[in-house]
């Protein structure tokens, strides 16, 4: 009675910004389901969607969840899908239905234990969406993410620039993810092979954990992400990784043009009154002086 009721307000035109269905697969039959799927993807005003605790939902109903997501018209923000049974074959279809949304900006998928590692490296690829406006990404308490898992999360975030938030906390038991899984996250964090791979690096990231302490090396780039701009988390790392003893002139002969502008800035800018800063670009045109002068007497 209670989705027959739901249905007839959404097929009406009735407006709901948010529904909360936590844990009602004991209240509305399959058939209930699937008249309630249909009447919401009929409707453009529901943005947060609560299905958390419902493992009854089937594969059929869950295929008219996902073009409710893939539809462009969906207004969804938000959806939380914990504790509801998905398995390999629901997580591929949420996959699926992500891979062009641009509407989505919180996703909770915790406590999905049917997904295999297979399954969770498979999803990673909805990082990939270059349209994405997911932002935070609840992957908790997961027996199925492991280290092949992580790693496939980590790399496939190397070129998002909307996620802030993707927790994984306890996918490995109560003592938590071991130091050398989180180290997973630092080449995409920061990417020291090069000026320009250190630029092109992800510096929108701010959060991987909430219930377990996470390695200096790391938490320290996710702070500079928090703390920062885009643009002066590049900054910084840049001047943390390449330049630790000053500023030598070689790696700027060697940067992409596109990047050296940035590059040459950066050394005179900073917060506030920073003297430094001055210090810095002398430092440099000292430097490339002299290096010109060696290179003139030797040819």
């Amino acid at each position: 009675a209670s989705a027959r009721f739901l249905s007839n307000a959404l097929t009406n035109g009735i407006t709901l910004k948010a529904l909360n269905l936590v844990g009602s697969c004991r209240e509305i039959t399959n058939a209930g389901w699937q008249e309630l799927f249909e009447s919401l993807r009929s409707s453009n005003s529901i943005k947060e969607l609560n299905l958390a605790g419902n493992r009854r939902v089937t594969a059929n109903e869950w295929q008219i969840i996902c073009s409710i997501l893939s539809s462009p018209n969906s207004a969804l923000e938000k959806l939380d899908v914990s504790g509801d049974g998905i398995n390999d074959e629901v997580a591929s279809l949420l996959m699926h239905a992500l891979a062009n949304n641009n509407r989505l900006k919180e996703l909770s998928l915790c406590r999905n234990h049917a997904v295999t590692p297979t399954g969770w490296v498979a999803f990673s690829s909805v990082l990939q969406n270059p349209n994405s406006a997911l932002e935070k990404l609840d992957l908790s308490w997961n027996d199925g993410i492991n280290d092949e898992a992580i790693h496939s999360f980590a790399t496939s975030l190397a070129d998002n620039s909307a996620l802030k938030e993707i927790l994984i906390d306890n996918n490995f038991g109560h003592a938590g993810i071991i130091a050398d899984r989180w180290a997973a996250f630092l080449p995409t964090l920061c990417n020291d092979s090069s000026i320009a791979s250190t630029y092109g690096s992800n510096h929108t990231l701010q959060k991987i954990c909430e219930l377990f302490d996470i390695p200096e090396d790391v938490s320290s780039l996710l702070q500079l992400n928090r703390e920062n701009s885009s643009y002066q988390a590049a900054r910084l790392k840049i001047i943390k990784i390449h330049f630790r003893e000053g500023f030598a002139t070689r790696p700027f002969l060697e940067m992409e043009q596109k990047i050296l502008p940035h590059a040459l800035a950066w050394m005179g800018a900073g917060n506030g009154a920073d003297e430094t800063n001055g210090h810095r670009l002398y430092d440099f045109l000292r430097r490339t002086t002299m290096w010109s002068s060696e290179n003139s007497e030797s040819s």
